[in-house]
């Protein structure tokens, strides 16, 4: 098993979403419509591996 975790720039986790761990190469589409503008951190864990990305909404 797999998640994801959406935190905002000061930390706090803005959501929070199980994922289904397979092997290979994946894509997800993230609704951020809900979101405010701003700078936001996508971490991804599974089992012993994990990315953490940065990204940023604007409109």
């Amino acid at each position: 098993m797999a998640s994801l975790t959406i935190y905002d720039i000061s930390g706090r986790r803005i959501a929070m979403e199980s994922l289904e761990s397979t092997p290979g190469r994946h894509s997800l589409v993230l609704d951020v419509e809900d979101y405010p503008q701003g700078v936001y951190i996508a971490r991804i864990a599974g089992e012993g591996t994990g990315t953490t990305r940065r990204f940023v909404i604007t409109r």
